[in-house]
């Protein structure tokens, strides 16, 4: 099935507009994407800066309100440091009035952003795709995260966020059945992921240093997700919950699982609802990675690393540094497209 190949119409007036509405299939989805060879920057122009002193929102640099398009290869430049802080505004790519069904958001460099780098607005979109971006210093206040997705049935995956302002992963109200895997989450002044709905699964990624800790399981709507074969160095802790201040079991976090999962020695487990499972499976070992603080997450020994899970009979968690070990020829470099060459077989392991 052929793709359309979609042009830029933008309006510069006294806002800006970046907005991909196209009718798209299944069988003839469209994409918005930069030719090989070419580097497309995407920025305000000068003129909406200056005229938007005063605002109270600013638009989207990129905007969706469709289906089955791809927005991909391009580089976000926001403008957090030139406008005023306002909430809930100015986000790098936005999923808005229902669209997002089929939507494919690949290997984009979105920075510098006022409020989150993708955003599904709450709209009713879902079942997307977020994959292969770099999302990096984005944000005002805690309420600025590097991904925000109120939507069902959305995978995010292979993505490089960091420093963001609130979470890495905003999972929240409550969206059910996300899929979010192989991701490296680092250096956000909240948790790396909150998840505030049910079904969902937190496979194969590695949390390091975000201020908040790792995994924040929210209130009485987190039920029922899975979050094994992930790497932990928080030492604000692995995990934390909210229940509201009530006892009531309606208000815990319930039947949650956590396991396979490895912890770094600086990282202590944190806080549990009595009504989730803290498995048997995870275990304390030292990551061994290359040069984490610039983002070099790399195995020094997979021998070692492979050695642990041996020891520990945890044929899962090999997998999961068979991952790592892939980052080795894969390396995530700044500024570079991301290279990985994961299986869907993969990804349905638990």
């Amino acid at each position: 099935c052929g793709t359309q190949s979609l042009n830029f119409q933008v309006t510069y007036q006294h806002g800006v507009d970046h907005i991909v509405k196209v009718n798209a299939s299944s069988n003839q989805p469209a994409a918005l994407r930069a030719c090989p060879g070419e580097k497309v920057i995407v920025r305000y122009p000068h003129s909406f800066i200056t005229d938007n002193q005063t605002s109270e929102h600013y638009k989207p640099l990129i905007k969706i309100k469709g289906s089955y398009i791809e927005v991909s290869n391009l580089h976000l430049i926001g403008a957090r440091d030139q406008l005023p802080q306002y909430h809930y505004s100015e986000n790098g790519i936005s999923l808005a009035n229902g669209g997002g069904l089929g939507c494919r958001i690949l290997y984009n460099d979105i920075e510098n952003v006022g409020h989150c780098g993708v955003k599904e607005m709450g709209h009713g979109g879902h079942h997307f795709l977020i994959e292969g971006n770099y999302i990096h210093d984005v944000g005002h206040t805690s309420l600025d995260h590097g991904i925000y997705c109120p939507a069902d049935d959305a995978i995010i995956r292979k993505n490089l966020i960091t420093n963001s302002t609130g979470w890495g992963v905003h999972a929240y109200t409550a969206p059910a059945r996300l899929e979010i895997t192989h991701n490296i989450i680092t250096g956000h002044a909240q948790d790396a992921i909150v998840i505030g709905g049910p079904d969902s699964r937190v496979l194969h990624n590695v949390f390091y240093r975000n201020t908040g800790g790792g995994v924040f399981f929210f209130r009485g709507r987190c039920r029922n997700n899975i979050v094994k074969n992930n790497i932990f160095d928080e030492p604000s802790g692995a995990f934390r919950y909210d229940n509201q201040g009530s006892n009531e079991p309606d208000k815990h976090p319930q039947n949650n699982l956590a396991d396979y999962n490895c912890l770094s020695f600086r990282t202590p487990r944190g806080w549990f609802s009595p009504y989730d499972t803290y498995g048997l499976n995870n275990f304390t070992a030292h990551p061994q990675w290359v040069d984490p603080k610039n983002l070099d997450f790399r195995l020094t020994s997979i021998v070692y690393a492979l050695t642990q899970a041996k020891i520990l009979g945890l044929a899962q968690t090999a997998a999961h540094f068979e991952h790592a070990r892939c980052l080795r020829t894969n390396t995530y470099k700044l500024r570079q497209e991301l290279s990985f060459d994961y299986t869907q077989d993969r990804l349905g392991a638990g």
